[in-house]
């Protein structure tokens, strides 16, 4: 890390210039891909000098706008650097330095690899309809969590709230992001925050603290228990009568008395986040349901390890083994680590130690959609599809929009002769990804089952075109074959 605090100025470049993939930022930084934020432009670099700051991991640089007047860049210098002295925490995306590149002020900040259908915050997930109580659990839990670690770290208010500013990486955990931004920028309102979601206090311009942040959470935790925000867009001009006088009425659900104690208009009569906590606990109780365990590490060694445990990593399978079976020995307790080993030693082939590793990483933490996912392939593999299907099901309780699970769960339903099922199944799956050739060609092989070769053809066609060039011919020999018989 090195940097913190550091202010070396790289080779200028006119601050207007926005940067496109391909361009090395201050002579060292490759830019694999730009896009707009809150802060102004983001980049997603790769480091090309000597001695990287962060190996060959990808990371973002957040530039602050290149128009901001002094005092408004050294609030944000002050900001970012609170950021990153609240160092490393499983629920906040970790900030690395604050420095100047390019002649643009910006932050680095570790890069969230969106999921197989590309979402990378909660407002992706956020799609109209009411959450996957597991899931509304998990996040809640990941949010309060992170938040009182901020805490513990100085942060008074995050400022800033919404569902873009809480990231849910590929493993489906859910992080905060952009602390202190919107009050540094004044970012889509005068008084700093998103007007969907700040507190009364924001908006009458009073000190804010967490609670006006535990505020701003009630009502994404609203539009998770119940798939709409409780004020309407066209009512986006009475916003500030409406966050300051107006109690909304809450539907019946397990988390709607924890809603309407954090969006207490007086910041006096709402609860903090450690009591927050305990109330999501004891409803989770009363619900039968389970909370993540925290897995909490400061040592940055941590997550270089994790970035280096992938099959697809620059070192191949060998050194990515080597580094979960390194996370497992010095972090036992850590579930995402047993959970890479298991898809490791599956993608091996060895289902005797996969079948271990990934009963460890449930035993820990059994929110986890991509262990139970792994869990029945496993089972799969080892011809108990009945086991299968159960661990199939319980990854899609903990995620309903896991793709790679329900085209999972139509194979062993398939077996068994479910076709009605597993049909119904790949058409959900579908309908979440329609661009996913496999789906499409798994519900063919499923329509052929049934006697439907009309409606079979149609769907492998539709394979056939979404698929990648490699598999054009194999579709084409399999519609070959179907017609023939």
């Amino acid at each position: 890390m090195g940097r913190r605090g550091t202010m070396r100025l790289f080779n200028r470049t006119p601050p207007s210039r926005t940067p496109s993939a391909g361009d090395r930022l201050g002579g060292r930084y490759l830019v694999l891909k730009v896009f707009e934020g809150g802060l102004g432009i983001v980049c997603v670099v790769s480091d090309l000098s000597p001695s990287p700051d962060r190996g060959d991991a990808r990371f973002v640089l957040k530039f602050a706008k290149a128009d901001l007047p002094p005092e408004q860049q050294e609030a944000f210098r002050h900001e970012a650097s609170a950021w990153v002295a609240m160092g490393r925490h499983p629920s906040i995306v970790p900030a690395f330095w604050v420095d100047e590149v390019g002649s643009r002020l910006c932050i680095a900040a570790e890069y969230i690899e969106p999921d197989e259908l590309g979402r990378g915050s909660l407002l992706d997930h956020l799609c109209g309809q009411p959450k996957a109580p597991q899931q509304i659990f998990r996040w809640t839990a990941q949010f309060f969590d992170g938040l009182s670690h901020a805490i513990s770290r100085g942060l008074v208010t995050h400022s800033d709230i919404k569902p873009a500013n809480l990231l849910v990486s590929r493993w489906g955990d859910l992080q905060i992001t952009d602390f202190g931004m919107a009050k540094v920028l004044g970012l889509q309102s005068s008084r700093g925050g998103t007007p969907k979601y700040m507190s009364p206090e924001q908006w009458r311009g009073l000190y804010c603290n967490h609670k006006s942040d535990l505020y701003s959470f009630a009502f994404i935790l609203h539009e998770m228990c119940f798939g709409f925000h409780p004020f309407a867009d066209d009512e986006m001009d009475q916003l500030p009568f409406r966050h300051s006088s107006v109690s909304p009425q809450l539907p019946i659900h397990p988390l709607s008395p924890l809603i309407e104690r954090l969006w207490a208009k007086a910041v006096s009569d709402r609860i903090d986040v450690s009591q927050a906590r305990s109330m999501l606990s004891e409803i989770a109780g009363r619900c039968g349901l389970k909370l993540p365990v925290v897995n909490v590490s400061t040592e940055p060694a941590l997550e270089e390890l994790r970035a280096k445990a992938t099959v697809e990593g620059p070192n191949g399978f060998q050194d990515a083994l080597d580094a979960a079976i390194k996370i497992t020995r010095r972090w036992p307790g850590d579930a995402s680590g047993w959970t890479q080993l298991g898809r490791l030693y599956l993608s091996a082939g060895d289902l005797r130690e996969a079948h271990a590793a990934t009963v460890r990483a449930i035993s820990i933490d059994d929110t986890r959609s991509a262990a139970w996912n792994n869990l029945g392939v496993i089972w799969g593999g080892l011809e108990e599809p009945e086991r299968s299907i159960l661990s199939f099901r319980k990854a899609l309780q903990c995620d309903p929009d896991n793709t790679g699970a329900m085209l999972n769960l139509a194979k062993p339903l398939t077996i068994l002769g479910r076709n009605s099922e597993a049909i119904r199944i790949l058409k959900g799956a579908i309908a979440l990804a329609p661009d996913k050739f496999s789906a499409w060609v798994n519900l063919a092989g499923c329509l052929k089952e049934t006697g439907d070769l009309p409606e079979a053809l149609s769907a492998l066609d539709q394979g056939y075109e979404l698929a990648p060039p490699s598999m054009k011919a194999i579709i084409l020999r399999q519609r070959s074959d179907w017609l023939k018989t």
